[in-house]
């Protein structure tokens, strides 16, 4: 093989190195102006808050604004999709939760990202509890040994809505049923809402929610509380035990928020956005704001963040191969 001249090499150093010296004094200046931050559901739900919480300190942290942009659709893929074919400059960035990258790409045959292969994982923001309430007029048990007696003494009678086929409450449900050995028949609706709105009617028996969606009707009555999927009891139910303590560790997976971006975005500019991420989620007044929501600020560093996600990903695979789940 001919050597390359000494001419050339030194050419070939030049160019190298201008083009890492560039780079580097890019990511130095980074940012330079506003940053976007992609929530792929409707404003006012639990991601679109979360985000809101943070976009202001994070943006000031960073020294540019932060504007958020609602891009709701396909159950978060489609506002997802666009961080991923937007710039790997670091100015898009998006909010990443359960359904964005376990449950659609689990199930929807139209989501065309890989959750990991297609991001800049930047960091985890933390978890909200999922509780699973029952309505009392129809389901009269206050605890979980109540609830497995009454479905296992009665089969496929009580049913479980959740936000649709596919969706994390149907995943639940699932993975539910798979840690109790149960069998409760699922009932699909177009969204949590129209869900929550059937339980509390009595057309549903029970539901996997989100703790912020479930909380005032349970401080009303309207619902009772079983079990909470978190990693400890909450301050908002201290009396309600976590799935973890009742002996169903395979159905203790909580809601969690991430940050992401586009794959490719540079390691400074990752590093600057989990740095900066880390800071805000130590400040009380972000801890406190996330709390009233039923939030726990959980900050986590891009590898802790990528090994969380991977872990939950192939718990939730093996659920779906299980209970043979799909949305045909």
């Amino acid at each position: 093989m001919a050597l390359l001249k000494p001419p050339v090499v030194k050419r070939a150093l030049a160019v190298l190195f201008l083009f890492l010296s560039t780079g580097l004094v890019w990511a130095e200046s980074f940012p330079d102006r506003t940053i976007r931050l992609i929530v792929p559901f409707p404003p006012g739900g639990t991601t679109d808050i979360v985000a809101r919480i943070l976009a202001e300190p994070l943006g000031k942290e960073l020294g540019q604004p932060i504007v958020v942009q609602n891009k709701a659709g396909s159950g978060g893929s489609l506002g997802t999709i666009v961080v991923t074919r937007a710039e790997k400059d670091g100015y898009t960035i998006g909010m990443a939760s359960n359904s964005t990258h376990i449950a659609n790409p689990l199930l929807q045959k139209e989501t065309t990202y890989d959750p990991i292969r297609d991001f800049s994982l930047l960091g985890g923001i933390g978890s909200v509890a999922n509780v699973l309430v029952v309505n009392p007029g129809k389901v009269p048990v206050k605890n979980m040994d109540e609830l497995l007696a009454l479905v296992r003494s009665h089969p496929s009678r009580y049913t479980c809505a959740s936000a649709g086929n596919g969706s994390m409450g149907h995943l639940w449900l699932a993975n539910f049923e798979y840690a109790s050995k149960t069998d409760i028949p699922h009932v699909p609706y177009r969204g949590a809402a129209p869900a929550l709105d059937n339980l509390l009617s009595g057309q549903s028996d029970m539901m996997f929610d989100n703790l912020p969606s479930a909380l005032p009707h349970i401080q009303a009555g309207r619902l009772v509380p079983v079990a909470i999927a978190a990693s400890k009891r909450s301050d908002l139910l201290p009396d309600v035990p976590t799935f973890n303590e009742l002996g169903l560790e395979g159905a203790n997976l909580d809601g969690w928020f991430g940050l992401v971006g586009p794959a490719g975005i540079p390691a400074p500019v990752r590093k600057k956005f989990n740095d900066a991420l880390l800071r805000v989620l130590e400040q009380p007044a972000v801890i406190a704001r996330l709390r009233e929501q039923g939030a726990e600020a959980q900050g986590a560093t891009q590898q802790v963040f990528t090994n969380n996600l991977k872990f939950r990903l192939e718990k939730m695979r093996e659920v779906v191969q299980a209970g043979r789940i799909s949305l045909d």
